[in-house]
């Protein structure tokens, strides 16, 4: 049975008896056989590295135990000594049920910025492992922020446009918050990519298009090319009256002027601007702080490295073709052993900066989708020695020295992405077809959600 649960410290959000009824819940809902190893405490981790590193001692519990934990898990050394326990199955530190609780809280705050159940599980199973999707959907829905800050439903429009390339198609958006305003800040320029759904964001002191038009410009330059097709909810005429600024500062450039409202792409802004807002208000809330032109480069980024059910990637790994190096559990180890310098760290250990991650990632998600392995022949080739023709190794190449016509990973991502977002798309274009033939009910004492106008919201709500 599992000991009572000490943490280091307590969040706002969620309290730690809170969590731990949800522990004790799961445990007490499994049968007897599987509670002792459906999550691993400290005790019973420290025994998993007593078997590993002594695996011919049949002292340590009984054979069974031994055998099942040899299979399930192996060790990685940090520091001379001192290991941790990996899971075989994904290569993820175990996480032991006493840290559950600070994980879960960071986590939840400070990288998915109180992101829902499917954003946090994705999150947490990247970096650790032996962890239930239970537990993490009870701990989200137990978020007093959250609760309070649920999105509301935006349907989908009949006929979406699906841009198929990145920067073809970017909306530009102004979120007023003069009404809140953060000093000299009273405005959010929201600039978001249709296709990877990346987004930038900056405050600005106005609405006016010659400042609109400046933060583009940068951005653009930043980007290293415009985009196809500039459109804006915010009206035709202020949109033109922003490319025409633009124009005057970039001479060269050519962007056509988007339909404003475009009952076809309203949805996702509408959606983008929703998920912007709620995740400034959650961070303004969690953090106690009112400078949201802050807080708004956490908010972004946490929406850039969050899982889209649309193309299930991040519109970070679409733009970029790698995922994000931050928030590494074995950074946090060797922080832990005050190891800051690549120098001090032992040999034992490697960081690789390579391609080879997102190589076994690509090659899941080709089993996954039924595409065959043999198609993603790049940045690899076999190599016969000429002394022993028997001696074959496989190295890398340069990406740039391949025949152009072969796709790169990136493409190769691009390509996965377009065709799950079309199958997406075609998803729910027939589940709102068929909710549009059934007639709700409602019953006394159903709850029920009601818009709140915009002109009477607050920027929290």
């Amino acid at each position: 049975m599992f000991v009572a649960i000490c943490f280091v410290m307590e969040y706002t959000f969620i309290s730690r008896d809170t969590f731990n009824g949800i522990i004790e819940r799961y445990i007490g809902n499994l049968p007897t056989s599987k509670q002792e190893k459906a999550l691993i405490n400290l005790n019973f981790l420290n025994k998993i590295k007593e078997v590993l590193l002594d695996p011919k001692n049949n002292t340590i519990s009984n054979k069974n135990t031994r055998s099942w934990i040899k299979k399930k898990f192996k060790l990685e050394e940090i520091t001379p000594g001192d290991y941790r326990v990996i899971v075989a199955a994904n290569n993820n530190p175990v996480l032991a049920v006493e840290n559950m609780y600070e994980v879960l809280c960071r986590t939840h705050a400070e990288i998915t910025q109180h992101g829902g159940q499917r954003q946090t599980w994705k999150s947490i199973i990247e970096r650790w492992g032996w962890i239930k999707q239970d537990i993490v959907e009870q701990f989200v829905n137990n978020c007093t922020i959250c609760a309070v800050q649920k999105p509301s439903f935006h349907p989908l429009a009949a006929k979406p446009i699906i841009a198929r390339n990145f920067l073809s198609r970017v909306q530009m958006d102004l979120i007023d918050l003069s009404f809140d305003a953060d000093g000299e800040y009273k405005y959010i320029c929201h600039v978001r990519d249709h296709f990877t759904r990346f987004s930038w964001a900056r405050a600005l002191t106005s609405k006016r298009a010659i400042e609109v038009a400046a933060y583009l410009f940068e951005l653009f330059h930043f980007l290293g090319s415009p985009p196809t097709i500039l459109q804006s909810d915010n009206g035709k005429e202020f949109c033109a009256g922003v490319i025409k600024e633009l124009i005057e500062m970039w001479p060269t450039v050519k962007i056509i002027n988007g339909r404003p409202r475009h009952p076809q792409s309203q949805g996702l802004v509408e959606r983008a601007n929703g998920i912007l807002q709620q995740k400034l208000g959650k961070w303004r809330e969690n953090t106690g702080r009112t400078d949201w032109s802050f807080g708004l480069k956490f908010v972004i980024s946490a929406m850039n490295n969050s899982w889209c059910r649309s193309h299930k990637k991040t519109p970070y790994e679409l733009v970029y073709g790698d995922k994000p190096r931050g928030n590494c559990t074995l950074i946090d180890e060797l922080f832990a052993k005050n190891i800051y310098n690549e120098e001090d760290i032992p040999d034992t250990i490697q960081i690789y900066d390579s391609i080879e991650d997102l190589d076994s990632d690509i090659i899941d998600d080709l089993q996954e989708s039924n595409i065959p392995v043999q198609q993603l022949d790049i940045e690899r080739a076999v190599v016969q020695d000429q002394d022993n023709e028997n001696n074959r190794h496989i190295v890398l190449i340069d990406p740039v020295l391949l025949d152009i016509t072969n796709n790169t990973q990136h493409e190769v991502l691009r390509n996965m992405a377009r065709q799950d977002l079309q199958d997406y798309t075609n998803k729910m274009a027939n589940q709102m077809s068929k909710g549009k033939k059934r007639i709700k009910e409602y019953q006394i004492g159903d709850l029920v959600r009601v818009a709140v106008p915009k002109i009477d919201r607050f920027s929290v709500d």
